[in-house]
């Protein structure tokens, strides 16, 4: 059974509708959404009355303070990983999505059987713009402690939407952090956890200045934590497990993540050729090994025409 982890921040009736898309596409899932301490009470109630019956459907209790490219992604869908150990959910993949992400076909749970683990294995972020999270990840000092501890020499990256991993995978997981706060500042600072909103951001800038100018060598920079802790936690078990080297997820970021119809008739057609081919993509993969069942960015917007296109194979 296929675990589908989304962090969520707004609009209930949005959340409702990708969680509909999900289960069309994947009756054999369970859901679990990490709320955003950001949504306000009044969704948040709404939220829970919308979900009131869907029994597949779990709210992880643990609500962090959620951002973009700050690393609060990664710390809720660690939130979501133990929950779901902890309350003994059964699952066979822990998959990871985003909320403006959407399927367009069926298939997943047989294209991930028997594998433990699927992501895209980037392992230079220097020249690659994508993944530049990597060098970030290089450079700061709580991120080096981590892999000084778990004896880890390889550091990979990749977009997180679309990764899985299996249930053992994913116990290593919360091991191999067991015991480090996470915290950008150790136990005086954490995003997401100890201070929020406009306040979060410009205390730690503030502190960050302070420490490059004390001399520090390492910078402590918020970052995507979620494209490179996950990958690079199980690295160095890749060349004994079964695993796919791409994420299931197609994102164009040629067009600064917009998706087009034609885009999403190709995926369903599994008309890879013809999609890499308009949007002139470079892969070393071939491309028999490709196979996309979600897009990302669909708006969070009901009334979104993609989203409407999408939402129309449902029948």
């Amino acid at each position: 059974m296929l675990l589908f982890s989304i962090p969520v921040h707004e609009k209930p009736e949005v959340v409702l509708n990708q969680i509909e898309n999900f289960k069309y596409f994947n009756p054999n899932s369970i859901v679990v959404l990490h709320v955003s301490l950001g949504m306000s009470v009044a969704d948040y109630n709404r939220l829970e009355a919308l979900l009131e019956d869907l029994d597949f459907v779990y709210i992880n209790p643990t609500r962090l303070q959620t951002g973009w490219a700050d690393g609060t992604l990664f710390k809720a869908h660690l939130a979501t990983m133990r929950f779901a150990i902890r309350e003994g959910i059964a699952f066979s993949h822990f998959c990871l999505h985003a909320s403006n992400e959407m399927f367009v076909k069926s298939g997943l749970e047989d294209w991930v059987n028997g594998y433990d683990a699927g992501f895209d294995q980037v392992n230079e972020g220097k020249n690659n713009p994508v993944y530049q999270q990597i060098d970030h990840f290089k450079k700061d000092i709580f991120s080096s402690r981590i892999l000084r501890r778990n004896g880890l020499q390889s550091v990979l990256g990749s977009q997180v939407e679309g990764t899985f991993y299996s249930r053992e995978l994913v116990e290593l997981i919360i091991e191999r952090l067991a015991g480090h706060s996470l915290g950008e500042l150790g136990w005086f600072f954490s995003l997401g956890e100890r201070s929020s909103g406009i306040l979060r951001s410009k205390v730690f800038r503030i502190l960050e200045v302070v420490l490059r100018r004390l001399g520090f060598a390492k910078r402590i920079t918020p970052f995507c934590k979620e494209e490179v802790y996950f990958p690079t936690l199980v690295g160095d078990l890749l060349g004994e497990r079964m695993t796919r080297k791409m994420s299931y997820c197609f994102i164009n970021w040629h067009t600064n993540l917009t998706i087009k119809e034609n885009e999403i008739d190709w995926i369903r057609q599994n008309n890879i050729e013809a999609l890499h081919e308009a949007e002139n993509f470079r892969t070393t993969i071939n491309l028999a090994a490709f196979n996309y069942f979600t897009v990302k960015r669909v708006d969070r917007d009901i009334s979104n025409p993609i989203r409407q296109y999408i939402m129309s194979f449902l029948v």
